[in-house]
């Protein structure tokens, strides 16, 4: 789920280059490494996200995901995605997808396995919606450029389900945890967010809506690390079925 901009394709446009990983929490206990690779340059981004179960949970749900996206992001740091890809093998099941951007609107061109029985999404129902990581990128420009949370009202689509996803500034100070800036560095910006998903359920039964209908509310701090910049120092999501997951950097690297 954490993710930065890359930098254009061609290599005598890559600025440098970091390597970040993040330890996910679920339930208090370490669930997942996160490793995330990343490069600046200019009006481009490529993200690339590896995940790998770990801990008592990984004894009893083993598995691996991945995550890949390409787009270009405006001068005033706002993203045009083009491409999104994702797996994973969780439950000894493989799933693929993989989405292209057609006029402003996700399509996906490859699925498997096929979600049978899951609420159709329309086109038009999609349309100007982004896939996660693009828009944890616009998130990250925003406050790149302008040193605040900026107001943010988007759809996010992952291939499945439709979302909508607010960013805000704090509206209350909120006491941070001890391991929530264990990396050094002088500046430190909190945003709130709230996810709520809102159409492409699967059937649930009678009189027994699914718990994805409820909001998940969240934060993320962002850091300003020397030689790196800004960056997600942690991440916290309440998820309906999951309870609250907590995302910390841990370790990262900077090539030049």
């Amino acid at each position: 789920m954490l993710v930065s901009a890359f930098g254009k394709v061609k290599a005598d446009d890559v600025l440098s280059q970091t390597v970040a990983r993040y330890t996910v929490y679920m339930h208090g206990l370490r669930a997942m490494y996160l490793d995330v690779t990343y490069s600046d340059s200019h009006l481009r981004y490529i993200a690339a996200v590896q995940g790998k179960t770990v801990g008592l949970i990984g004894l009893f749900l083993s598995g691996n995901l991945s995550m890949h996206a390409e787009g270009n992001i405006t001068d005033r740091g706002f993203v045009k995605p083009e491409t999104f890809t994702f797996s994973d093998d969780f439950h000894h099941r493989e799933q693929q997808l993989q989405m292209v951007y057609k006029k402003d609107v996700p399509v996906v061109v490859k699925e498997n396995p096929h979600d049978i029985g899951r609420e159709v999404i329309t086109s038009q129902e999609r349309t100007g919606a982004v896939d996660m990581l693009a828009a944890l990128i616009e998130v990250l420009e925003q406050v790149k450029i302008t040193h605040r949370c900026a107001e943010i009202n988007g759809l996010l689509f992952d291939g499945r389900r439709l979302s909508t996803l607010q960013v805000h500034a704090p509206q209350q100070n909120m006491p941070l945890s001890v391991d929530v800036l264990n990396v050094p560095g002088k500046e430190t910006l909190r945003c709130d967010f709230v996810l709520h998903q809102i159409r492409g359920f699967m059937p649930s039964e009678p009189g027994k809506p699914s718990k994805l209908h409820q909001l998940q509310p969240g934060y993320i701090w962002f850091q300003n690390i020397p030689t790196m910049g800004v960056v997600v120092s942690r991440l916290e999501l309440q998820h309906p079925k999951m309870g609250r997951i907590v995302l910390v950097l841990r370790k990262y690297h900077h090539k030049h």
